[in-house]
């Protein structure tokens, strides 16, 4: 149960040619050597064909057997057992062949062709113009097999030899059109806890077993990039390094309390958090701005996402409370939970549905374009550019362990802003007792620093546990 066809699929094997040798190696652990082995196949290229036959215990199977193993044994009993150990002992060799490979990419001196170094730097610019340079540059010959190599990757692993201080990096992104990020997040998580609690890795970094083969050294992409297209990767890198150095992203992270102490208090974990936002930037602005959180419509088969507005009626009025010194915390707490319980339900309406606001933002940018704005759409206070904040639960899976070892949590993932003069917030519940908080804003912005929201973040939660706990005499 330690794995199957995914892992198997993601090494660029056939599933069932892998089980098949596995099978071998078993046998030939059972009884010292190889026989004919049977496996019935389809003849599917035929309108009326029915089933032929291989063999698997080929020259290479034997080969590859002897590679692996070359000790016999005779008691019946432990033949399940052997196949299963067959299979760990392939998935440890494989494990280490992708070692090699990787040591032998990071040990290459080989310089990158012409207009290879910042290649990518075209697809993080501006889609037009990436393309058209595309459609002129890549959809022929030798680029065009190299970008397909990459695009049809289910995978891509980035060796970065940038040295950080105090700390190993390593993070994933993933591209969104087959799915959202919730997913992606368990995807992680179940390397996560597989890499750190089972496999693990040697002192000196590498993993743990010995390598019994020598793998088939990686090959280079090879492009044919002229000079007039690497002039449009060179001007898009300019542009791209002017984006990233605007990006100002400060991360921190709450570990006074977190989602155990919200829930013990009978209120939802995420409805908290987005009040705690609502009422560090009114702090920071003096006002509440519409605030956009992404929601899952988890009802649906085919469901992607929705949004929410947490800065609602209910929640200006709670904020309002916290900045009146004349109200009790017992009426600040009332004023909490119904702002909770709103954005719980409205979270739970987005989940099967019955939410609108994509439905209006695809009608304001329609009746745009096709100039036929109505006095409904009138009605309607959109804002196109607002307050982003959103999250992401650790451990969804249950396969973190982070009861038991609560330093093994990440801290998740970040939004950019929509609005260049507005602030984006990600935040991640991380256990029981932590919340870890990213926001994001532009560096050129006046009055807007990543760092002081975050910590008037920081401030809300602590005096939204002293109300809390003083209105409940807790």
């Amino acid at each position: 149960m330690s794995y199957g066809k995914g892992f198997i699929k993601s090494v660029n094997l056939s599933p069932d040619a892998y089980i098949q040798m596995a099978i071998n190696l078993a046998y030939f652990r059972e009884c010292g050597k190889l026989d004919a082995t049977y496996q019935p196949t389809m003849t599917r290229l035929f309108r009326y064909g029915r089933t032929s036959n291989i063999h698997s215990s080929t020259t290479e199977a034997k080969a590859f057997v002897n590679a692996m193993e070359d000790k016999t044994g005779s008691d019946s009993k432990r033949f399940a057992h052997r196949l299963l150990k067959a299979f760990a002992d392939m998935r440890e060799m494989v494990e280490d062949a992708l070692g090699i490979v990787f040591q032998s990419i990071l040990d290459n001196d080989q310089p990158p062709s012409p207009g290879e170094e910042l290649l990518a730097s075209l697809t993080a610019g501006d889609r037009d113009k990436w393309a058209e340079v595309r459609e002129k540059y890549f959809s022929k010959g030798l680029n065009k097999t190299s970008l397909d190599l990459i695009e049809r990757a289910a995978t891509e692993v980035v060796l970065d030899d940038r040295e950080y201080e105090d700390m190993d990096m390593q993070g994933y992104t993933a591209e969104h059109s087959w799915g959202d990020a919730t997913v992606t997040s368990q995807m992680f998580e179940h390397i996560y806890s597989k890499d750190v609690y089972e496999l693990g890795y040697r002192d000196d970094g590498h993993c743990r077993g010995e390598p019994e083969i020598n793998p088939p050294p990686p090959s280079k992409l090879v492009w044919d990039i002229p000079e007039e297209c690497i002039e449009e990767i060179e001007k898009n890198y300019v542009e791209v390094t002017e984006v990233i150095a605007e990006i100002d992203l400060y991360c921190c992270a709450q570990m006074s309390y977190g989602k155990g102490f919200i829930k013990s208090v009978n209120l939802s974990p995420d409805a908290y958090i987005q009040m705690a936002i609502n009422l560090a930037y009114f702090r920071e602005c003096g006002k509440l701005d519409a605030t956009y959180q992404p929601t899952m419509n988890l009802f649906f088969r085919y469901g992607r996402t929705s949004n929410v507005h947490s800065s609602t009626t209910e929640a200006r009025a709670f904020v309002n409370a916290m900045e009146d010194k004349t109200i009790s915390n017992e009426e600040r707490f009332a004023l909490l939970k119904k702002a909770c319980d709103n954005h719980q339900y409205l979270t739970r309406q987005s989940m099967i549905g019955q939410n609108y606001p994509r439905h209006i933002f695809a009608m304001i940018f329609a009746a745009r374009d096709i100039k036929a704005w109505s006095s409904f759409l009138d009605l309607i206070n959109y804002d196109d550019s607002t307050l982003i904040a959103t999250q992401s639960s650790l451990d969804q899976t249950g396969l973190m362990r982070l009861k038991e070892f609560p330093e093994n949590g990440a801290p998740g993932g970040c939004f950019g802003v929509i609005r260049k003069d507005n602030y984006g917030v990600f935040y991640t519940m991380s256990g029981e007792n932590m919340i870890y908080i990213h926001v994001s804003s532009k560096v050129s912005t006046e009055n807007k620093d990543s760092k002081r929201f975050a910590h008037r973040l920081l401030k809300a939660f602590t005096d939204m546990r002293e109300m809390v706990e003083d209105a409940l005499g807790m």
